[in-house]
């Protein structure tokens, strides 16, 4: 049964009598350590919630979106709990949530699938938060080097960004930052039930995105750790297994479903782990620029000198924080960025989230070290906190000076490419909407629309949502390589009683047999196809 996130944080509130600590730590790290009253930690947690939900709720994008977002967007209409990428990428705990989010008495479907992400990165932005104050705790409900940290997380470009649009990322470090607090609270109390509550929330955050198996393969280690040590009894393992089957359910299922409809279970299992991603996910090579990729991915999300202080947060953490949840975050820390690096996929600036997260933890941590020991910095380290914004303002019109280069060659209509992947915000973006509308506008009746997939879905949810132009056949499975030469006359004879349309005409846009054989002329922003270029016959080699 999955708790809601509301009772979760009273737990971690709640006070504890039987709190330990190390017998060998300094007077210094215990006093520390000391835990403020509940209703200061309160005042704090709610001040943060509110705070982030207002950054986020003014950020996020009021509508209909492109790509993996639109995707999300017309699977919640459809009721689609699985997809068409593979169990992987199938996200139940999610669509479940987007479904719940729907019976909101306002506004579109799109808009409320869009606010998953917001309310959920605001909740875990405020879970941070805690989890700093009770592992940075200097009696005071707001501390600078909590603060910086919670900071670098929120304003990070992109957690930011992902609470902005329909995304599955942040629900996943929702998810995780109860993991850390049932982590502390475990070490806190040696109470076992903690421990189990942190396998049965990894299991939840499995349901939701596969990455959580990274975290899980930390949380292994960690604690077989802990039982070498004997500070957690072999007896809990089932117990652990158990409550982890249990939170991963909503996921299971969906395997489960496979197999009684037919799929041998190789095919599920080997669907469940990798989707239709295999190759990537299991890559071991890495290349100069896919190094060079990641650095500017940690560099964008944290594009001021506070990034330094990560560094000396993870060189200093044994001196501040509990050795055992130091080594705990620096484990899954360093899955968490393996990973990322070499995974080779276009979008693998979202797969360095958790990165972002944990580095976050380590600027705070890094914060306390060095604002205590030059605490006239205080200011200083502050003020770089919040610069976060103003450089995102900037880099749109800064970036194609410095790197040329840098920039897309075949844009979307409606969609500055820099601002829209380089801004984190999307406050009244509603560029998807100017294109269905000029686009559904001037197609003719009963026109073939042929259009990537990226563009391809505001079209689809409109035709779902709104019964627009449903006379249209929006083509986005056309892509082969090569066709038969005739089919390449079929074509030319549907063009004598149904008009075809183009949105991008580009290699690797456009199917390349019709970019090869047919001729496109523009009218306003999309183009006919008009009929066989000269000796256009046959498909291209």
């Amino acid at each position: 049964m999955q708790l809601p996130p509301g009772f979760i944080v009273i737990l971690y509130f709640y006070p504890m009598d039987a709190d330990r600590q190390e017998e060998n730590e300094t007077t210094d790290v215990q006093a520390a350590r000391q835990i403020e009253p509940g209703p200061r930690r309160w005042l704090g947690y709610l001040t943060v919630l509110a705070l982030a939900g207002l950054v986020y709720g003014v950020s996020v994008a009021p509508g209909v979106l492109w790509q993996d977002s639109g995707l999300a967007q017309v699977r919640v209409v459809r009721q689609d709990y699985v997809g068409s990428l593979g169990l992987a990428l199938a996200h139940p705990l999610f669509y479940l949530m987007a479904q719940a989010f729907q019976a909101f008495p306002f506004s579109e479907s799109a808009f409320k699938t869009n606010l998953v992400s917001t309310v959920c990165s605001a909740v875990a932005v405020a879970n941070l938060y805690l989890l700093l104050t009770l592992v940075l705790n200097r009696s005071r409900t707001f501390s600078v080097p909590v603060l910086v940290g919670v900071l670098a997380l929120a304003l990070a470009h992109t957690f930011w960004q992902h609470a902005a649009i329909t995304e599955t990322y942040n629900v996943s470090v929702l998810v995780l930052t109860f993991e850390l607090l049932s982590a502390w609270k475990f070490l806190q109390t040696r109470r076992p039930g903690w421990w189990l509550l942190i396998f049965f929330l990894n299991g939840l955050e499995c349901s939701n995105h596969m990455l959580a198996t990274l975290t899980l393969s930390a949380l292994v280690v960690w604690s077989l750790v802990l039982m070498i040590r004997r500070e957690l009894h072999p007896a809990w393992l089932p117990a652990a297994v158990g409550l982890w089957v249990v939170g991963c359910l909503p996921f299971e299922y969906l395997g489960f479903q496979a197999w009684r409809q037919g799929q041998p279970l190789g095919a599920v299992i080997h669907s469940m782990l990798f989707g239709n991603f295999q190759k990537e996910v299991l890559n071991t090579r890495v290349s100069t620029g896919m190094v060079a990729k990641s650095i500017m991915t940690i560099v964008l999300n944290f594009p001021t000198p506070i990034l330094g202080l990560a560094l000396v947060g993870m060189i200093k953490a044994r001196k501040i924080l509990d050795g055992r949840l130091a080594g705990l975050l620096g484990l899954a820390t360093a899955v968490h960025l393996a990973f990322a690096v070499r995974y080779s996929i276009r979008d693998q600036y979202s797969f360095f989230i958790m990165t972002v997260f944990f580095l976050s933890i380590w600027i705070a941590v890094g914060a306390w070290w060095w604002l205590d020991r030059y605490p006239r910095w205080t200011i200083a380290v502050f003020l770089l906190a919040l610069v976060s914004p103003l450089v995102y303002a900037a880099i749109p019109r800064v970036a194609p000076r410095i790197y040329p280069e840098f920039g897309f060659r075949y844009p979307i209509p409606y969609r500055d490419e820099m601002r829209y992947f380089l801004q984190p915000w999307k406050t009244g973006y509603r560029g998807p909407d100017r294109l269905v509308d000029e686009v559904f506008g001037q197609l003719p009746s009963h026109a073939i629309f042929i259009v990537d997939s990226t563009p391809s879905w505001p079209f689809r949810y409109y035709q779902i949502t709104a019964n627009r132009r449903t006379d249209v056949h929006i083509a986005y499975d056309l892509f082969e390589s090569q066709l038969p030469a005739e089919k390449v006359r079929r074509l030319a004879g549907v063009l004598e009683h149904r008009p075809v349309w183009v949105l991008r005409p580009f290699p690797g846009y456009c199917p390349s047999w019709i970019l090869d054989n047919f001729e496109l002329v523009k009218r306003g922003v999309i183009y006919q196809v008009k009929g066989l270029k000269p000796h256009g016959t046959q498909p291209a080699s």
